[in-house]
């Protein structure tokens, strides 16, 4: 997957990358101030996440933009402990029009919760006026919750592609599977194989082209056992 960090100036992304990534995390930045990426992965059940912090800096917008382009997911920083609207507001309008025509799914992180008067994820929702997306509190420094928002991402991809992946997983390695995967997804088989080469860059499904057979990762498979439960607490943190 590959997952945008963004958010205001000092809303802790650089942290995060480091603190998720560690000895992988990179960051191109200027006196501290990240002014081109930060870059590292990590492993979410089993599946590799990309990151890239983009700079949180309003002149910085082709550079968020850029970074954006096919972007599984999206974990917006907040500064829970002093989140200053005006500079979120021009931040969070830009990134929520990328988000949007992307249809790149979202999820607000709640950071510096480790710092005194720092504000719940309720109270950041009303005082910036979000609606519609999760809100998770994290602290980038100390790690604590900062794996949810990753979580939440891969939960929504697996659910968008969770109809293929299971019909590969049914008939992936039969003859002419790949005929056969095209006509159950009624895309075509141009399409089919658009599609079969998104799982397999995401890391959720091995391919051999050759002999066109499919096999779903274990790690998908161990996402599938769990769904349910993931599921309802994707839906307890949406009505929080």
């Amino acid at each position: 997957m590959k997952i945008i960090i963004t958010g205001a100036f000092s809303s802790g992304k650089s942290t995060l990358v480091q603190s998720l990534a560690k000895e992988s995390a990179i960051s191109l930045d200027k006196s501290g101030t990240t002014v081109a990426l930060d870059h590292g992965t990590v492993d979410v059940l089993g599946i590799p996440a990309f990151l890239f912090g983009t700079p949180g800096l309003v002149r910085f917008s082709i550079l968020r933009q850029i970074l954006s382009e096919g972007a599984d997911g999206m974990i917006f920083m907040v500064d829970s402990a002093n989140p200053n609207i005006e500079n979120f507001n021009e931040i969070w309008q830009e990134m929520q029009e990328i988000q949007i025509v992307a249809s790149i799914p979202c999820v607000i992180a709640a950071n510096k919760q480790d710092l005194p008067g720092a504000k719940s994820g309720e109270e950041i929702r009303g005082l910036l006026g979000l609606t519609g997306y999760p809100i998770i509190p994290i602290s980038a420094k100390t790690g604590n919750g900062m794996m949810r928002p990753l979580l939440i991402l891969l939960l929504i991809n697996i659910l968008r592609a969770s109809s293929l992946l299971r019909i590969i997983d049914r008939i992936g390695t039969e003859n002419n599977a790949l005929e056969q995967i095209a006509d159950m997804v009624e895309l075509g088989r141009y399409k089919t194989k658009l599609r079969l080469y998104w799982l397999e860059w995401r890391g959720l499904i091995e391919a051999d082209w050759n002999s066109q057979r499919f096999k779903v990762v274990p790690a998908v498979k161990k996402v599938f056992e769990i769904l349910p439960r993931l599921i309802r607490s994707y839906e307890e943190i949406k009505l929080m």
